[in-house]
């Protein structure tokens, strides 16, 4: 049980960029709804997102519920993450050079002058697209 356990915590995907402690997951009608904290970096706080991935496995809805900019940057962002509804995990790599997904200032339509917040909002759209298959196995709520 010690090792499936273990397998289990190491199974998620992108998950080096989210507060699995703050982290959610819930399944009905082949969708998974999560509510991800994304660590803070460099100079920002946590952010939070709200993202339901469709059983075509596109974002079928994202929200930022915190916004974690400081110094008033990124104060457009949250009416700018919609962009990434009907985007699917290859669209959201393509906007970085590898899977490490480092901060990087062409971040296309949600950028805001603050690399950093589209960045999150691409780390969360990645996370919650990786993930679905994991989630809808596991179903029920992490």
């Amino acid at each position: 049980l010690a090792n499936y356990d273990n397998a289990l915590a190491n199974a998620w995907t992108y998950a080096d960029f989210i507060d699995k402690e703050a982290t959610s997951y819930t399944v009905a009608d082949s969708s998974v709804s999560y509510h991800l904290v994304i660590n803070p970096v460099e100079l920002t706080n946590a952010f939070e997102f709200d993202v339901v991935v469709s059983a075509d496995k596109t974002i079928a809805s994202i929200t930022m519920t915190v916004n974690g900019s400081t110094y008033g940057f990124g104060a457009d962002a949250e009416s700018k993450v919609s962009s990434l509804v009907g985007a699917t995990l290859d669209d959201v790599k393509a906007k970085f050079t590898d899977d490490t997904f480092a901060p990087n200032s062409d971040v296309g339509e949600i950028f805001t002058g603050a690399s950093l917040t589209g960045t999150a909002a691409y780390r969360a759209a990645a996370y919650a697209l990786a993930n679905y298959d994991l989630a809808i196995l596991l179903g029920g709520n992490a």
